[in-house]
């Protein structure tokens, strides 16, 4: 392996819970640019979630190493797009994507917000969004104007945000179904209900 993408990252004990890629150990940032998702935190994620990963449409908002886009892959999930600003988290993902061989995920750099600007997904209908952005993030109601504005949820799809405990989100257009806290660590489900017939 290169010498210089030792340096960018390392392996830690992240790894594929379940389904086709099950065991795979991911790289991991040797810096604290990117904080992965744990696995205790996804694995408590996806028992909620269930059977309804298999074949959705899912969109890893801030997505830094992947873990969360890949492991819904791995149980089922139809299609993922990838989303992150930073060239190192970039980079990262796309070792991992490489580790899997899941070829055929899309990979977008660019902050969350100007993502979901953008004309080519606006009408995608995502079953499933992932969000964990950094902490101090301030921005998630706006994410979610956005999602709902350009019609990028699916009737009944299900919004995940991963977030501080010390925060108590309220967004706009999508109902809380369930909190679970997991140490300092929440994570927030939300369900959309609008656009049964458009």
């Amino acid at each position: 392996m290169d010498k210089s993408i030792l340096g960018l990252f390392i392996f830690i004990n992240m790894r594929i819970i379940a389904g086709e890629y099950k065991g795979h150990r991911l790289f991991s940032p040797s810096n604290r640019e990117i904080r992965p998702t744990t696995d205790r935190v996804r694995e408590v994620c996806f028992a909620i979630l269930g059977e309804n990963i298999r074949d959705a449409f899912v969109l890893d908002l801030f997505a830094g190493s992947g873990g969360f886009g890949i492991e819904a892959k791995s149980r089922g999930a139809h299609k993922v797009v990838f989303v992150d600003k930073s060239f190192s988290s970039i980079q990262l993902l796309q070792k991992n994507l490489s580790k899997v061989r899941f070829d055929d995920a899309i990979v977008i750099k660019k902050p969350a917000l100007a993502m979901l600007k953008m004309k080519t997904f606006h009408n995608s209908r995502f079953d499933l969004v992932f969000c964990d952005p950094p902490y101090h993030f301030k921005q998630m109601a706006q994410v979610v104007d956005e999602l709902h504005r350009n019609h990028m949820l699916a009737y009944g799809g299900l919004l995940i945000y991963e977030h501080s405990c010390k925060y108590s989100p309220s967004l706009p257009h999508v109902r809380e179904t369930r909190m679970k806290t997991l140490g300092d660590t929440c994570l927030t489900f939300y369900r959309y209900d609008h656009g049964k017939d458009t």
